[in-house]
């Protein structure tokens, strides 16, 4: 197995931070560099959105690769994006919308609701 931090990094689902992120990995022992990519945090996190992703040195300094992954049961199929039947599927999940909220924000408010639940 590669332990380099380029491996890991093309495994890690957020690329944020890569200079810190690399300092942050060199320093662990290579136990834990192993640990940290046989985790696959791209899979760990797939059912997330972006901004619930740890920043990659949170992830490293954390050592999240020890935390439980919590399967989500089934697959949520979410409306095309842009599409009217966002307005729909919220509603039937009791997710209302705000006057005035672009539709960018309410798809992105309606999954991260959807994705919390």
């Amino acid at each position: 197995m590669d332990l380099t931090f380029d491996s890991f990094w093309q495994l890690y689902p957020r690329k944020d931070d890569k200079k810190k992120a690399r300092i942050a990995f060199n320093r662990l022992s290579k136990k834990h560099q192993r640990k940290a990519i046989e985790d696959n945090p791209m899979e760990r996190y797939k059912h997330r959105l972006r901004e619930h992703i740890p920043l990659p040195t949170t992830y490293i300094h954390g050592e999240r690769w020890e935390d439980e992954i919590i399967k989500q049961e089934a697959t949520i199929k979410f409306p095309v994006s842009g599409s009217d039947d966002w307005v729909k599927f919220a509603a039937g999940r009791g997710i209302g919308t705000i006057p005035g909220e672009s539709q960018f924000h309410f798809e992105n408010r309606v999954k991260t609701e959807v994705l919390n639940q």
